[in-house]
């Protein structure tokens, strides 16, 4: 086989032949330096994980606002129930925010703050000389989504709320008074609670409203007051 000169390299080059020869040599090298930097996308991105992580570990202060976003956080809004000096037989409930830092937003609903508390049995009431609650047959509301303003409640720390519950007939007949005071409790579930979250943080964002109970930063679970006994 004889020597190809210049021109014959340069014309078999730009032959189709070596046109796809070419086109591959260009891919292969593409594809090389792409796998390279997709490695090294990912030892960064594990690298940065695992520097957060250690470091949220080591410092109270961030791993304490990292759990913070847990149920347990609800063990920070007492319930609380009073008898009401505004008619009787009625009760003061109220809630507040004992956290030392963190406001939270209460939704309304099924709450200790509900306007339909009672009606919604979420109060439990034993007549004097017995050992069981009357029965209050719970009616049920059906709520429009998402919650609006009216429906919720911001707490900043130390801070409460309170709602007026009338213990009126018929849904408590007036002979449950007639033994004596009546032993008075109130239990629940928080149908969402966001902490760190204002109101207006909540309403700027509806997002967070349209799956009540599951959306993002939402807790839920049971809440109870202490008991006390009221009188007619």
């Amino acid at each position: 086989m004889g020597v190809k000169s210049a021109g014959d390299l340069y014309r078999n080059y730009h032959q189709p032949a070596g046109l796809v020869r070419r086109g591959l040599y260009l891919y292969m090298d593409i594809l090389h330096r792409n796998q390279s930097l997709l490695v090294f996308a990912i030892t960064l991105a594990l690298g940065t994980l695992i520097s957060v992580a250690l470091h949220i570990n080591n410092s109270p202060d961030l791993w304490a606002k990292y759990t913070m976003a847990q149920s347990s956080f609800l063990t920070n809004l007492q319930v609380k129930v009073t008898r009401s000096p505004i008619s009787q037989p009625s009760i003061s409930v109220s809630i507040t925010n004992t956290h030392s830092s963190v406001p939270a937003t209460i939704l309304q609903w099924n709450s200790p703050l509900d306007p339909a508390a009672l009606g919604l049995g979420l109060v439990h009431i034993i007549p004097a000389g017995t050992a069981d609650p009357i029965n209050i047959n719970a009616i049920k509301i059906s709520r429009k989504m998402p919650p609006g303003a009216d429906s919720l409640v911001t707490l900043f720390p130390g801070e409460s709320a309170t709602n007026i519950v009338e213990l009126r007939d018929p849904i408590v007949p007036k002979d449950v008074w007639d033994a004596g005071p009546a032993k008075v409790r109130m239990t629940g579930r928080w149908m969402a609670v966001w902490p760190e979250l204002t109101k207006e943080n909540l309403l700027s964002d509806p997002q967070r409203l349209q799956s009540v109970g599951a959306g993002v930063g939402s807790l839920i679970g049971e809440w109870e007051s202490d008991v006390i006994e009221v009188s007619s």
